[in-house]
């Protein structure tokens, strides 16, 4: 077909149009166009999109895919099954599509959790049976406490001054002031009493915030109150407690066409451009995704209605996706994962029997990887409060059955994407948060990894080579078994070598097409170089006179087009006596061959941008492995562990973790201490005790 640019355009043609704007830049006005139109259906259906939901995919000189979906009541209804998103979720008509989802999944769900026909409700409540003029509920006072009830989940935002406090508790219990309620309370209010919900469970209102003993009492019983609601309504949309989330939506950007069902009746049909898939691990755009207290209370809700910024969606064990049954505008990588997917494993069978069918180890396997998963995802959210880190996370936490370590205190910082970040180190709180080898003790996105590097080298093994002997924290509060702690020791027992002379200069040129600030090469110190240090100790004496060092290698630097030799100086020469490897920060180094050998590679992350000094630094290993092709004497070798740095007598503070390969050893080599730690099947271990 031929495309005339100049002259008015139908939609379909400002659709084909659209795509090749952005496919390439034609010259000439009149455009001649292959077009290939093809309905399909994804053979990887997503959970949160209808189950036989049709495809687009038109190709102009190039492919770009699109979505289609028809508006209710259109003769193109009765061919697709997908349907326009509901825009008005205010509505009588969203509403009554909210019901049948919840009653369907009710009744017709046998994987998602039931409500309890005797589930008492919390402890307060607010009474919805007047929306603008709710009050406060004494649960214990009502004369049946066990009907159905709602609770919200949504972003409060920095004004608190509605909230429940000691003055205002009696005021409350006779009734609430309208004219003091945030909209978004107000909305909430709103839905629980037009879908026939007369109590809601607002955190705000529902625990005296000025009472540490309420707050602790109610804090212990979060994740019941939110795993027995009825449902739980998500602000997914509202940015603050005053913002809102009933207004009306708008539709993307999208093209009308004209359709012709079976019957010849004519019609319309939309057709939208398909956006960019996101990780879900990462927060998405709604800002309930960005707060870390929200996360729990999505998390352990069994049903939950979001009113997101697109349209009305309905989430529950078994489906998730808009009520309407409209197409996702975002498609998530594995968006089949539902929620139930991050749910310890005593949940998740509820949702997915075949779950008990699993072998003890790869039960282990998959609370592992869904625990990593989970604190990856909390720890990228934000808090007000940096100390309610544990409390805001205690409810999930107190679903899982495993303990953290060894896997847990494996664990680095993830350092991509994070605006104003120049490299990968990070102060730790000023506040206490958590032992230094829990990963709630420092900021940032945390991923917890166990056995990575080692299970990169093919044909090996994991050896886990530290066993956990004794694990004690002390709790601020007893009541919170899974909240704020003050203290806490890890004894294990484990391989422990001198750790690395790490030189990150400052002027290495960073490789970018890596984008890794923290890979290091490794080189080890020749028994040339050790002679060196040995003469160098033995001549300095006493001496006072700056010491010139000695040079170990070459940096290469460009400057105006013109290329700089920079020399390497070393002056740590007690370390290199006590065989320690030298880790060059990633740049154009030559080094000198007669004074260093190179023997691998390091990714290391450091907690603090406080380095302890070398002689206060050890390699503590978790886990090795050896290349199965080659016997632990002459193969390639990987492990992973902690940096830690002595604090007292007997106690070490983690300020780090290390993944290491190195190649295969010459035979005559001399072993340093790192490399002796990873190549030696019978190094011993020792007992550390870390704080």
């Amino acid at each position: 077909m031929r495309l005339h640019t100049g002259a008015p355009a139908c939609q379909l043609c400002s659709l084909l149009l659209d795509l090749l704007d952005t496919a390439e830049d034609l010259e000439s006005s009149d455009w001649d166009v292959e077009v290939d139109f093809q309905v399909d259906q994804d053979p990887h259906n997503p959970v949160d999109e209808p189950a036989d939901a049709q495809y687009l995919l038109v190709h102009a000189r190039r492919p770009g895919a699109a979505d289609r979906y028809a508006t209710y009541y259109n003769p193109a209804a009765a061919d697709i099954v997908c349907r326009a998103p509901t825009l008005q979720v205010n509505s009588a008509r969203a509403r009554e599509l909210a019901l049948e989802r919840i009653r369907d999944c009710i009744d017709n769900h046998p994987a998602c959790t039931k409500p309890g026909t005797r589930t008492r409700l919390p402890t307060r409540v607010i009474d919805c049976l007047h929306p603008t003029a709710p009050r406060l509920v004494v649960s214990a006072d009502l004369e049946d406490d066990t009907v159905p009830y709602v609770a919200l989940s949504y972003v409060w935002g920095r004004n608190a001054s509605h909230c429940t406090y000691l003055a205002n508790y009696e005021a409350y219990l006779r009734g609430i002031d309208y004219a003091v309620i945030p909209q978004t309370i107000r909305d909430a209010i709103l839905v629980a009493h037009d879908l026939g919900i007369r109590y809601i469970w607002i955190d705000a209102f529902c625990i005296i915030q000025d009472s540490n003993e309420d707050k602790t009492r109610e804090l212990v019983k979060m994740g019941s109150i939110y795993q027995d609601a009825y449902f739980t309504i998500i602000a997914s949309s509202a940015a603050s407690g005053d913002a809102g989330f009933l207004q009306d939506r708008t539709l993307p950007p999208h093209f009308r066409v004209p359709y012709y069902d079976r019957k010849g009746r004519a019609g319309t049909v939309c057709i939208g451009r398909r956006s960019d898939t996101v990780c879900p691990v990462a927060p998405a755009g709604e800002p309930v995704d960005r707060r870390a207290w929200c996360f729990q209370e999505w998390l352990l809700s069994p049903r939950k209605l979001m009113y997101a910024s697109d349209t009305l969606r309905y989430h529950c064990q078994s489906s998730a996706r808009p009520v309407e049954d409209s197409l996702r505008a975002i498609r998530t990588i594995h968006s089949a994962t539902l929620d139930h997917a991050f749910l310890p494993l005593r949940q998740a069978i509820l949702a997915n029997p075949d779950l008990a069918e699993l072998s003890s180890a790869e039960r282990f396997a998959r609370q592992c990887a869904l625990w990593g998963q989970v604190v990856a995802n909390y720890t990228q959210r934000l808090l007000t409060q940096k100390t309610d880190k544990l409390l805001a996370f205690a409810a999930v936490a107190e679903q899982f059955d495993h303990g953290e370590v060894p896997t847990g205190i494996l664990k680095s910082l993830e350092l991509v994407g994070q605006q104003g970040v120049d490299d990968c180190l990070r102060p730790r709180p000023l506040e206490y948060l958590a032992p230094s080898w829990a990963w709630p003790s420092v900021d940032g996105r945390v991923i917890t990894r166990s056995g990575s590097a080692a299970e990169s080298v093919r044909g090996g093994g994991i050896v886990e080579t530290c066993e956990v002997l004794e694990c004690n924290v002390t709790l601020m509060d007893k009541r919170l078994p899974y909240g704020r702690v003050t203290d806490g020791r890890l004894k294990l027992r484990a391989i422990v070598a001198p750790a690395c002379i790490i030189l990150d200069l400052p002027h290495l040129e960073h490789d970018h097409e890596y984008g890794e600030d923290f890979y290091y090469k490794l080189f080890a110190p020749t028994d040339e170089l050790k002679a060196l240090a040995h003469a160098r100790i033995t001549s300095l004496g006493s001496h006072t006179d700056v010491d010139p060092g000695i040079q170990i290698g070459i940096v290469t630097l460009e400057e105006s087009n013109t290329e700089i030799n920079v020399p390497v100086m070393f002056h740590e020469y007690n370390a290199l006596l006590e065989g320690r490897l030298v880790a060059i920060g990633w740049g154009r180094f030559r080094g000198d061959q007669s004074l260093l050998t190179r023997v691998g590679e390091a990714n290391i992350y450091f907690d603090s941008p406080e380095r302890p000094p070398t002689t206060n630094s050890w390699l503590l290993v978790i886990n090795r492995s050896f290349g199965a092709k080659s016997s632990p004497a002459n193969g390639t070798a990987t492990g992973e562990g902690l940096l830690i740095t002595r604090t007292a007598e007997g106690r070490f503070r983690r300020f780090g973790c290390w993944s290491i390969h190195l190649g295969p050893r010459p035979a005559t080599r001399v072993l340093s201490g790192v490399m002796a730690c990873l190549q030696d099947a019978d190094v011993a271990q020792v007992d550390v005790q870390l704080e």
